[in-house]
């Protein structure tokens, strides 16, 4: 009902990949075939059903102009409550969830039917912020809904192990979904910092060390956790926390620019400027906790290409926020010195990170040096502006040589380094020429930090 209410063309014009009238004519088959199987016709129905509902709902929520107006015509397909979008949003919202809910009673055998309701109810989400009256009461209270139902239902297909019913192992052909759900389940849960803390303390520090990548032995209580899926969670919850972090910065820097200039400060401006730092303050620490599991699966090198490719929008949010944190250093020297410093924990483990990738000519982690490396400067001469003020017997800014040392902490020679180097230096000169940037000597190996 959905797809014949919509305009066809408009759809398809709105992002390639739409689905087409073939599919249509196969989900009336499945659904009205003779079949002895009654079970298996509707099992079919429902999962192509799904998958055409959930490609509908993609292509609404691209960001085109006829996007709203589609995603009306779903809303109304989905639902015949004649009031308001909001309604007629929580009747589709209502019909995926409780779908999810019955499919999950299921057992083991519907993963990929759960995988589309949580799909379709995430891009129901995301449409509904775009199309429909954020203002409304009604609208906030279904969003919340929606939030609620996909955390939920995320939530449940991760304590599964899904086990093929050919005895290979748990999640073989389906760990690739682990990053999307994993992220679907903090991002809407109703204290993300917490989750993502608890999944770090309950579960990724519980993989042995030096683990072999292909183990599938799972950390107890987490069944789709295990070395094999470790680079899809673990990149989930690093860029979770980078999401954390980049919200509380620009939260910093949109109260800074509202604020008026000078010592004097309102109460609450006191109080939400505190409240900030202990969000960058956590979210940080999340940061540097997941980097800092490197150390212990030096091996995998999915780990490290990850938290490379984390590291310059970790940086870019902070120097968005870093008038904020300039401001705060006269008053709360203390809460910003601690911010700094528990970034610096990361900075410290990606700068060995560079070092011994280039020595071990890894290609997939040489080609993100340079871009992270120019973010820890970028860091570095940004914290000299931030602390400028603060004399360097209190605490403020000081500069030193950085020692060459490995992933455990054990000095090594500089001179293994110096060839690698020099190789470098050309390839930042080639990718700054392409950016339209001149060449510098700020990357050196003994990187500066304060």
């Amino acid at each position: 009902a959905a797809w014949e209410k919509c305009d066809h063309a408009r759809l398809k014009d709105a992002a390639q990949g739409s689905p087409s009238d073939a599919v249509c004519a196969e989900v009336r088959a499945k659904m009205h075939g003779a079949t002895a199987d009654l079970r298996t016709s509707a099992r079919h129905g429902l999962a192509l059903g799904l998958v055409l509902l959930e490609h509908l709902l993609r292509d609404c929520k691209r960001g085109t102009p006829k996007a709203g107006p589609a995603f009306r015509e779903v809303l109304a397909g989905l639902s015949s409550h004649p009031e308001s979008d909001a309604m007629r949003l929580e009747d589709a919202a209502s019909f995926f969830s409780e779908v999810g809910s019955q499919l999950s009673q299921q057992g083991h055998t519907a993963f990929e039917e759960e995988l589309q309701c949580i799909k379709c109810l995430w891009h129901m989400q995301e449409s509904a912020a775009r199309s429909c009256a954020t203002e409304d009461e009604s609208a906030s209270s279904v969003a919340s809904k929606l939030r609620a139902s996909i955390c939920l239902l995320s939530e449940g297909m991760l304590v599964k192990d899904w086990a093929p019913d050919d005895g290979s192992p748990p999640w073989q052909g389906r760990a690739r979904h682990l990053t999307f759900l994993v992220q679907q389940h903090v991002r809407n849960s109703s204290l993300p910092g917490q989750v993502v803390q608890a999944y770090i303390r309950d579960g990724l520090a519980h993989l042995p060390a030096g683990a072999a990548p292909r183990d599938e032995q799972s950390v107890p209580g987490h069944p789709s956790l295990r070395p094999s899926t470790l680079p899809h969670w673990y990149k989930a919850l690093l860029l979770e926390s980078v999401r954390l972090w980049e919200g509380a910065c620009l939260q910093g820097a949109r109260v800074h620019s509202g604020s008026n200039a000078g010592p004097a400060r309102s109460a609450a401006y006191v109080a939400a400027a505190t409240s900030i730092t202990e969000e960058c303050l956590a979210a940080a620490g999340l940061f540097s906790q997941l980097v800092n599991l490197i150390r212990h699966h030096e091996g995998m090198v999915a780990l490290q290409q990850a938290a490379l490719a984390a590291q310059p929008k970790f940086v870019e949010a902070f120097l968005k926020g870093s008038e904020f944190f300039k401001d705060l250093v006269g008053q709360e020297k203390s809460a910003v010195m601690k911010v700094i410093k528990e970034v610096q924990r990361s900075t410290k483990v990606l700068h060995i990170v560079c070092n011994e990738a280039k020595v071990r000519r890894c290609a997939k982690l040489v080609k993100r040096i340079p871009a992270a490396k120019r973010a820890m400067e970028k860091f570095l001469w940004r914290c000299r502006e931030v602390l400028r003020g603060i004399p360097e017997e209190e605490g403020g800014f000081w500069m030193g040589n950085l020692k060459h040392k490995d992933l455990h902490g054990n000095v090594v020679a500089s001179q293994a380094f110096i060839e690698s180097d020099r190789e470098e230096e050309d390839e930042e000169g080639e990718d700054d020429e392409e950016d339209g940037r001149s060449g510098g000597e700020g990357d050196e190996e003994t990187q500066e930090e304060g």
